[in-house]
């Protein structure tokens, strides 16, 4: 796959034009991913200078702030083994791994503007392809899938995918739930959430992942009056204090975005949760449990809060236990009572839109409304009048 370099970054974009005043037709032209943002990144910089210097001739080196390193020297032997040696240095001095690649001037000759989307290209395809090798133990497994999303934060390859909520009878669009998801274009790699997801929530870079998709849903929701976006929160991020002024922050007028509280936590553990739920209505956000009959998203949950939406996990349609199906009948019940919109999630196939239905749940979300899961939502969509942000 061809694509463009995330020329999006004003940095990289600086270093672009540094280089192409610098670079001399027989210069070899470097690049390099750190592995994470890095405070030393000066410190590293230098460190790659002076290393170059004892084995090249006129070189020169240049740091951006979200790790990337590039430079250019006059060739003097085994390119490659010469930055193998330099990232090796790097590695045992300051634990940080670089991910190198280089152009040289034989290739590209005087074809600046190639070589250097050849550079990028392959810069971000090193560091990516290491996500694909097969990791010993769960706690490698957990380091990588951490790693994996800082990487993505740093580098570009976060985005945000849409899936369509429709009504159950309709079919007619009312909603989308912002899905985060790690494509690397330069590699033309799709990384599975479970590769990362569940480590993410699981430790310190949650809120993280949650800032990164409530920017995307507030830059979106101006552009889609009258249909609203969701964006998941887990309880942790719930407890974060700065919530409400996040969510308020920047927050474009005529946006419509509802917070779907997932089911990775105990939420009745948590510390003025009901304080905190009545903050977020006050800022004008409505808020749904996500996944009922999953984890911690459970009858007890339903009873303590009153959530605005409530979206059943797909497991509990899909069971076949007469338990299961009179539970959940009688949530719909109940939420109908009560007024309380559902959505039916993982509708797959037109059984489970038959059965979802059938017991009454007013709106749908799966592949059967829409298999493809687009990055931005349809500009030409008309929505229709819904009950979820009433």
């Amino acid at each position: 796959m061809q694509c463009s370099p995330p020329s999006r970054e004003p940095s990289l974009l600086l270093l672009r034009e540094q280089l192409r005043a610098l670079v001399s037709q027989r210069c070899v032209v470097f690049a390099a991913l750190m592995e994470q943002s890095c405070s030393s990144l000066q410190e590293i910089v230098r460190a790659i200078q002076a290393k170059l210097t004892a084995h090249t001739q006129s070189c020169e080196v240049f740091g951006s702030e979200t790790g990337w390193i590039i430079g250019h020297y006059r060739p003097s032997g085994d390119e490659e083994s010469i930055l193998m040696s330099v990232a090796g240095f790097v590695w045992r001095r300051h634990h940080v791994e670089l991910y190198f690649t280089y152009a040289h001037p034989d290739s590209y000759a005087e074809r600046f503007d190639v070589m250097w989307d050849d550079l990028i290209t392959s810069a971000h395809a090193s560091a990516a392809m290491r996500y694909t090798r097969p990791l010993p133990s769960t706690i490698f497994r957990r380091r990588k899938g951490i790693q994996m999303f800082r990487d993505a934060v740093n580098f570009g390859w976060l985005g945000a995918h849409l899936q369509p909520i429709a009504k159950a009878q309709t079919l007619d669009v009312v909603g989308w739930e912002m899905l985060a998801r790690i494509t690397h274009l330069w590699a033309d790699l799709d990384f599975s959430t479970e590769q990362w997801i569940p480590y993410v929530l699981n430790g310190h870079d949650s809120y993280a992942l949650f800032l990164q998709m409530l920017d995307r849903a507030k830059a979106l929701s101006t552009r889609i009056d009258g249909v609203y976006l969701s964006v998941n929160v887990t309880g942790k991020d719930m407890a974060n204090p700065d919530l409400v002024s996040d969510l308020t922050s920047d927050m474009p007028a005529g946006g419509s975005l509802m917070l779907e509280l997932t089911e990775w936590e105990d939420i009745l553990g948590i510390r003025g949760i009901h304080e905190k739920i009545q903050a977020i209505r006050a800022a004008g956000f409505r808020i749904a449990l996500d996944d009922f009959g999953a984890m911690h998203s459970s009858i007890l949950v339903l009873r303590e809060i009153r959530f605005d939406v409530i979206k059943l996990d797909m497991n509990l349609l899909r069971s076949t236990h007469p338990l299961d199906a009179r539970i959940l009948e009688g949530v719909v019940g109940y939420c109908k009572e009560e007024g309380i919109p559902v959505i039916a999630e993982g509708i797959e196939e037109p059984w489970l839109l038959a059965r979802a239905r059938e017991i009454g749940v007013e709106y749908v979300q799966g592949f059967l409304v829409d298999r493809s899961i687009n990055r931005e939502p349809p500009l030409d969509i008309t929505p229709e009048k819904s009950g979820l942000m009433c």
